[in-house]
């Protein structure tokens, strides 16, 4: 793929309306003319995009105030499609989006990023980390989770498991003395 969904900004600070957007991103050499291009969301609004060319190595950021495509903050679906209806690229998440937060690409994975980056490569400060659910199409969905949970959750793991086998070592020792 060349033009991609690079970041999408669902729960701006202050009113939605005011600063929500989705970006793409051209990551080949050419420029490409996105005439008849579309993007659209999990409601079915859609958007065509009309005499935008997008440079090689470029962002493009489609604006609410233009598209008029309001950002679910309760889990969404964002879709590019070609001139063709040919489905380009494809981004979920699910979970709450909180406010001031973007969901954004590295590499060929989403984050969820305090550092908002409208026309420009994307930066994080605080990663979160995806759960990747297949889908019937193969998609990737993403769940919003704190890193924190995940390092508590092994933790409790490694704790249960140790007090498993000392319990076993135990009953093993205490059969052996009767």
């Amino acid at each position: 793929m060349v033009v991609v969904i690079n970041e999408i900004f669902p729960n701006p600070k202050g009113k939605d309306s005011e600063g929500e957007f989705i970006e793409i991103y051209n990551n080949g050499k050419d420029k490409v003319n996105l005439l008849g291009w579309r993007i659209e969301d999990k409601s079915g609004k859609k958007f065509v995009l009309k005499n935008k060319e997008i440079q090689g190595d470029n962002f493009l950021s489609l604006k609410q105030e233009e598209t008029k495509i309001s950002l679910n903050n309760n889990g969404e679906s964002v879709f590019l499609y070609s001139k063709e209806g040919k489905l380009i690229d494809k981004k979920e998440f699910f979970g709450v989006a909180e406010e001031g937060k973007s969901f954004a690409r590295k590499g060929e994975k989403f984050f969820w990023t305090e550092k908002v980056t409208e026309g420009k490569a994307n930066e994080f400060t605080e990663e979160i980390l995806k759960d990747n659910f297949s889908t019937a199409q193969g998609e990737e969905k993403y769940l919003v989770r704190p890193v924190v949970i995940d390092a508590v959750l092994a933790g409790v793991a490694v704790s249960v498991i140790m007090a498993f086998v000392a319990a076993l070592i135990l009953s093993k020792f205490i059969k052996a003395e009767e």
